[in-house]
């Protein structure tokens, strides 16, 4: 059985996957999770080394990437959901988009490629408010009171339409709040447990009175296995720990824990439409599926507690992200591949695929610009395809586990330049700095040095400089260098003013985005990467190696020709020293 997971890096998606592997060993999980900032990586440190888990850092919204996803896999247990209510009053268009059309996308694939199980993680608050009495049940009319809470109505609308309309075999479960380990802390639980590590008060809402039904997450996850396995398909099961509590309640159960008084409660105002009570009764799984509750709400607070006091680095990265400077050691190289374009001087075979796809001897274009990468030490790598590829690349590399690494994919949408395909991994990068590798650019070099000084090096940029023939330096970017410094960059000269080529591989820390967003289009309509050097440049924090050995851009045929006789002819004499 092969199950797409998504969301899988979240709190409760993160702890299924964990929870499904280990019931099942046999199972083989894609995870599929865009990386925001409740899809922490380190939630499934412990299982990345299982065979049977893979990782797919991508969006649900891309059409392209999730149809070719779904096609091999047997079910999808879909969690992935911006899920945070403030969030979604400040600003409701993430919200609409990922749970919403996101949720379309996923059902239309699992459609397409034989109408495959289809399980949807949905929430208690889709059914609005309670008074002091009664509890929500698969019968009770929805009536959603926040820009989340609407986008989750309407994706469960949404799915039980395909069952309805198409046949789609599916289930909805709407399950109450969840504690346990690995949720972010801004949730309320972790946030003031956290506050409590860090000496801090909680911010309490009015007076604590609101109320909700708690379970603990693994209860959860039982609840979605019976479901996914023996659930009756197009029926809606709600999820309830039978553990009602004031959020006052929940706060002087945590202070208790930590010896602390209520003077360590800070009251702020409530949230608009701040629903006063949730209650979710779970009569219809338990008559059903035989599922209720295991774990006590007192003991399971207790280790909940202790779990984050035992992880306290876990927590902390998330908690100040926004305010901590990245310290050096902290600083790792990551990769970038710039594999879009049209390929127009290697037609008619770019009409069929893209030209980073095509063979130099015996491999794919795009692995050698990835071993250069792998062998500098580089994990982490982005590829930008173009539209109608990005497919193409997932299908041949996977995740990047048998090389290593951790492959990331993003789409560029049409022809805008190299330095628009690279700003498309600027929320990959974050304050990291990168390795630029134009794709069709093949290097004999190892460039591991490079990378070591860069990493040590701070804030600036260095290009890798070739001698070309004047008349070769029409075609690529050039420098001029004076006194061991870069005086000029300029991209395809008519009248060269030196024959250093700008070679397709370039390091940048993170203000290149912050260059690019600045720069103007060239005639082309394009943005150009040598402007976002020039800007470098002028700030005198652009650097430059010349390298040696052989070095290609692969563009056209003759240079394809030309690059895989240098491979053939390296890898014979290679076999024969050996």
């Amino acid at each position: 059985m092969k199950i797409l997971v998504t969301g899988g890096l979240g709190f409760i998606g993160s702890n299924f996957i964990r929870y499904l592997l280990n019931k099942y060993p046999n199972y083989e999980v894609i995870n599929i999770d865009k990386v925001t900032y409740a899809g922490n990586p380190e939630n499934l440190t412990d299982i990345e080394g299982n065979p049977n888990y893979s990782f797919v850092k991508g969006d649900i919204c891309n059409q392209e990437l999730i149809d070719k996803i779904v096609k091999s896999v047997d079910g999808i247990i879909h969690f992935a959901a911006e899920s945070h209510v403030d969030r979604s009053i400040e600003n409701s268009s993430d919200f609409i988009k990922t749970n919403v059309e996101g949720t379309r996308i996923l059902l239309d694939a699992a459609l397409k490629h034989g109408k495959k199980r289809f399980h949807h993680i949905s929430t208690d608050e889709v059914y609005g408010s309670l008074g002091d009495k009664g509890k929500f049940n698969e019968e009770t009319p929805y009536s959603p009171r926040s820009p989340y809470s609407a986008s989750k109505a309407a994706s469960d609308h949404l799915v039980n339409a395909y069952y309805e309309t198409h046949g789609l075999p599916i289930t909805i479960s709407n399950c109450s709040n969840n504690y346990g380990p690995y949720q972010f802390p801004e949730k309320l639980i972790p946030l003031f447990i956290t506050n409590l590590i860090e000496k801090k008060k909680v911010p309490l809402m009015g007076n604590g009175e609101n109320i909700r039904d708690w379970v603990h997450v693994l209860d959860h996850c039982e609840a979605i296995d019976l479901i996914y396995h023996q659930g009756k398909i197009g029926e809606t099961y709600c999820l309830g720990g039978n553990c009602e509590k004031t959020n006052f309640e929940i706060t002087k159960q945590i202070l208790v824990n930590f010896s602390v008084g209520e003077e360590m409660i800070e009251p702020i105002p409530h949230r608009k439409g701040h629903d006063f009570r949730y209650a979710v009764d779970s009569t219809k799984i338990k008559n059903e599926l035989g599922w209720e509750p295991k774990y006590d709400f007192e003991k399971g607070m207790k280790e909940t507690i202790e779990w984050y006091n035992n992880n306290e680095t876990w927590w902390k990265k998330l908690k100040h992200n926004k305010n901590d400077r990245i310290k050096k050691e902290e600083i790792k190289m990551k990769g970038v591949i710039l594999a879009g374009g049209f390929g127009t001087r290697l037609n008619p075979c770019t009409k069929v695929t893209n030209k980073h796809l095509l063979p130099i001897y015996n491999k794919p274009m795009i692995y050698y610009p990835l071993m250069t990468l792998v062998n500098a030490g580089i994990k982490d790598i982005m590829i930008v395809s173009g539209q109608g590829h990005s497919g193409h690349f997932l299908n041949l590399l996977d995740s990047g586990k048998e090389l290593g690494v951790r492959l990331h994919y993003e789409v560029q949408e049409g022809a805008g330049g190299i330095a628009e395909a690279l700003s498309l991994a600027e929320r990959f990068a974050g304050k990291d700095p990168i390795t630029v590798i134009l794709g069709d650019n093949i290097f004999e070099c190892n460039i591991k040095k490079y990378v070591d000084d860069f990493n040590s090096q701070g804030e600036s940029a260095r290009i890798f400089l070739k001698e070309v023939s004047l008349e070769d330096a029409k075609r690529f970017g050039i420098a001029t260098v004076e006194k061991d410094k870069v005086t000029y960059v300029e991209e395809k000269p008519t009248n060269p003013k030196s024959n250093l080529a700008m070679v397709g591989l370039y390091m940048f820390d993170s203000k290149v985005f912050d260059f690019i967003r600045t720069l103007k289009r060239s005639e082309r309509g394009e943005l150009e990467l040598t402007d976002a050097i020039g800007c470098y440049l002028k700030n005198d924090n652009l650097y430059y190696d010349k390298i040696s050995g052989f070095w290609s851009d692969a563009g056209t045929f003759e240079s394809l020709f030309k690059t895989s006789c240098f491979v053939k002819n390296k890898l014979e004499k290679d076999n024969l020293s050996h």
